[in-house]
């Protein structure tokens, strides 16, 4: 069973007639609750069926403050939080692999500019950092009985830092060429599995 309920709010105020500034701010609440139950092949069960329950409450935040140099270039600047709700172990091989993983948390800041050049070329491209908190990550791994556990857990710390750069444009009337790149470095900090 999932209950997942969410009340957002989001406001544009233009500072300037070039300078806008957007704040907005989420309030989750998330709900899960599993029962697992495994059968043998004569449909009898391995285990009484328990439920495993995650609950969390978050408010995230958002601003974002964008500048209009001209008609064709926009540059921003943004930081926002997010986070995703726990869960419980898919596949669970025994009663002690029946565990909940709770949510992990994001920070994230990015900087950027969207141009259209010449009415018919678009550059977007950005810069960012983002840093999450009880990162759910999935692994192989032994329980407390030495049985092999395929598990999520909350494993710890980890960045994303990285640039992507978009181009697109247009050939003739019904022609259009997309290109991307990007450059990510990331790492995952004191994991706990």
């Amino acid at each position: 069973t999932t209950k997942n309920t969410g009340v957002f709010i989001n406001t544009v105020t233009r500072l300037t007639d070039d300078l806008s500034l957007s704040v907005g701010l989420r309030q989750t609440s998330d709900e899960k609750t599993v029962t697992q139950v495994r059968y043998r092949r004569d449909e009898t069960t391995l285990w009484v069926p328990r439920a495993v329950t995650t609950e969390a409450d978050e408010v995230t935040p958002m601003v974002s403050l964008s500048y209009q140099a001209n008609d064709n270039i926009m540059l921003y600047g943004t930081y926002q939080e997010g986070f995703r709700g726990g869960g419980a172990n898919q596949r669970p091989a025994n009663l002690n692999q029946v565990v909940a993983f709770g949510p992990e948390y994001l920070d994230n800041l990015e900087f950027g500019i969207k141009s259209d050049i010449g009415g018919s070329v678009r550059l977007n491209a950005s810069i960012f950092d983002m840093t999450y908190t009880d990162m759910q990550l999935g692994a192989v791994t032994q329980d407390a009985t030495g049985a092999v556990a395929f598990l999520t857990a909350n494993a710890g710390k980890a960045t994303i830092q990285g640039i992507e750069v978009e181009v697109q444009g247009a050939i003739g009337e019904h022609w259009v060429l997309d290109a991307s790149e990007n450059a990510l470095e990331s790492a995952v900090a004191a994991p706990r599995m």
